[in-house]
């Protein structure tokens, strides 16, 4: 009960607060905007305003009191320091004493305004860095272009006189021959057959003359070489073997293409296989004591050999092989009695290939 009157006064009271207030507020003259003259009137007591109405009137009329000019410090440069010309001092170097700048008085009505004090920074360098001027190299340009007169020196040096072969022969070592000799060529060859046979048959009669030591073979050829080691070229030949019981002999002379494939070892020496086929005119006389008369024929040539060829300077090689040559029957009239012969040989081969 206490509690609920309690609350019904303060709500009364509360009531009569506002509505008082209320009253007030409508007795209260309206706001108005104020005018600049009042408005500085009641700033005059602030410091920044009071410096900006000085401002003003000093940029409009210039009647307000100056100000301190304040001047930025200024920094003190000091020559650059190279540790290896410059020695190093004994104590570092103390600075001057700082002294702050004093305040400039204030007129009749200036507000104290602060001031950043100003000082002036000064070093006394206990060392000073040593200089030296770089001298000119000996053979470096002058001023204007021109370069020192050296003495003359007369030149000792003397080539060896076997320089210029030493050098082709270095230059064959290090390069392969099958790079340096491509080309046109000319060639010669000869050698000894050390094994020679002519067979001649007859219906009734077939002899194998045995042939002796004097039994060669020739050959030169004219042929093109490429880079890749391959070669062709047109050859002509001529075998001839005697008989050891007669005075007679056999021999064939031919004209045959060839081919040559050189292989490249990575050496100066060059191995090779070569080989031909064409034609030949095959001449016998007197095969035996039985068998007399020549006559010749035409037959099929063939020729199989290798070999290896090495360099003697950048044109000239040397070629040392074996060379198979044989032939085809040829039919023959040997003191009127009809034959057929062949003729075969095994041939150590040495020769020179120049190219042009």
């Amino acid at each position: 009960m206490i509690t609920h009157r309690f609350q019904l006064a303060c709500a009364v009271a509360m009531t009569g607060v506002l509505l008082n207030l209320g009253a007030h507020a409508q007795q209260r003259p309206p706001l108005r905007p104020m005018s600049i003259s009042e408005w500085l009137q009641a700033e005059s007591n602030n410091a920044n305003m009071q410096r900006a109405r000085e401002e003003y009137e000093r940029a409009r009329f210039g009647t307000a009191s100056p100000q301190p000019q304040y001047q930025q410090p200024q920094p003190t440069y000091q020559q650059p320091y190279y540790p290896e010309q410059a020695q190093i001092p004994q104590s570092a170097p103390q600075a001057a004493p700082q002294t702050p700048v004093q305040p400039q008085p204030l007129s009749p009505g200036q507000a104290p305004a602060y001031q950043q004090p100003q000082y002036q920074q000064q070093y006394q360098p206990q060392y000073q860095p040593q200089y030296q001027q770089p001298q000119p190299y000996p053979y470096q340009a002058q001023p204007g272009g021109q370069l020192p007169q050296q003495p003359s020196q007369p030149n000792t040096y003397q080539a060896p006189p076997n320089a210029v072969s030493k050098i082709e022969r270095d230059m064959q070592e290090i390069t392969p021959a099958s790079s340096t000799d491509r080309g046109y060529y000319i060639a010669g060859h000869l050698g000894w057959s050390m094994a020679a046979d002519a067979k001649f048959e007859s219906a009734t009669n077939s002899t194998e003359p045995a042939t002796s030591l004097f039994a060669f073979q020739g050959e030169g050829a004219y042929g093109y070489k490429f880079a890749n080691g391959i070669s062709f070229e047109l050859a002509g030949n001529y075998n001839y073997a005697e008989f050891d019981d007669t005075d007679g002999y056999a021999s064939v002379f031919g004209v045959m293409p060839n081919a040559k494939v050189e292989f490249d070892i990575g050496h100066a020496v060059q191995p090779y296989v070569t080989g031909g086929l064409g034609f030949g005119l095959l001449n016998a006389e007197d095969p035996s004591a039985t068998v007399t008369g020549s006559d010749s024929g035409l037959v099929l040539a063939y020729q199989l050999g290798f070999g290896a060829m090495y360099p003697v300077n950048l044109q000239t090689s040397l070629d040392f092989g074996y060379r198979y040559f044989g032939t085809s029957e040829a039919d023959l009239d040997l003191n009127g009695t009809d034959y057929t012969a062949d003729y075969g040989s095994h041939t150590l081969m040495l020769g020179l290939r120049h190219q042009l």
